[in-house]
């Protein structure tokens, strides 16, 4: 089958989640994509900003390889030695006390909602925080990430979602401290990735520094 052919097919039996591009890739070599019919890409997407080695990265593939030849897969309710491996390099890494495995970024997003409320709970004893979560975002399609996604067009097909999350503006700050309510507030600022250049560093910086000063006065 053409191409064109095949990705008709897929339309057939995968449920149209996303509205993708027209092409059909077959392998990978650095940081280049080769679709069907051998025509070279340069890939920026890189999986989504996860492919942060390319492809056939020398030591990555033998790795994996290794891997199945022993275990693919056996849930989190047992040890295994290449997540223990892998959590010790991230604390250091990192410098924080803990890490948390994820299938997916919006996995990552549903986490990091239950421990900035989980947290708040245990702190404050009562359930009666708010999120501020920024205008024009995107962070996954599960119920708690589209909470806190600030573009309309994802959150209305699912609405009622997750209560007490207000919005704010991106590079301004006048907007975020708007929505500071006294003294009941747990605000958490998760980055998963830098997506635009209009989302200034220092914006960050000086949100958490502004609204730390708000709660502790």
């Amino acid at each position: 089958m053409s191409m064109n052919e095949q990705m008709n097919h897929a339309e057939e039996s995968i449920l149209h989640t996303y509205n993708r591009f027209p092409v059909m890739f077959d392998h990978g070599e650095g940081c280049c994509l080769y679709d069907t019919e051998g025509k070279k890409y340069l890939d920026f997407a890189a999986g989504i900003a996860v492919n942060a080695l390319g492809y056939h990265y020398p030591g990555y593939d033998e790795a994996l390889k290794d891997q199945i030849d022993k275990l693919m897969h056996i849930s989190n309710l047992y040890y295994n030695e290449p997540i223990i491996e892998a959590g010790a390099k991230l604390v250091k890494a990192s410098k924080m006390s803990k890490a948390f495995f994820t299938n997916s970024g919006t996995e990552a997003i549903e986490g990091a909602l239950k421990a900035a409320k989980k947290y708040a709970y245990v702190r404050d004893g009562h359930a009666d925080h708010e999120i501020i979560a920024m205008n024009h975002s995107f962070h996954g399609r599960s119920i708690g990430a589209l909470s806190v996604t600030g573009t309309a067009h994802y959150r209305e097909p699912f609405e009622p979602l997750m209560g007490g999350v207000k919005f704010a503006d991106f590079n301004d700050l006048e907007s975020v401290k708007a929505q500071i309510r006294p003294v009941q507030l747990l605000l958490r600022l998760f980055r998963v990735r830098a997506v635009s250049t209009r989302r200034r560093e220092n914006f960050w910086k000086v949100c958490a520094r502004s609204v730390m000063r708000r709660i502790l006065c």
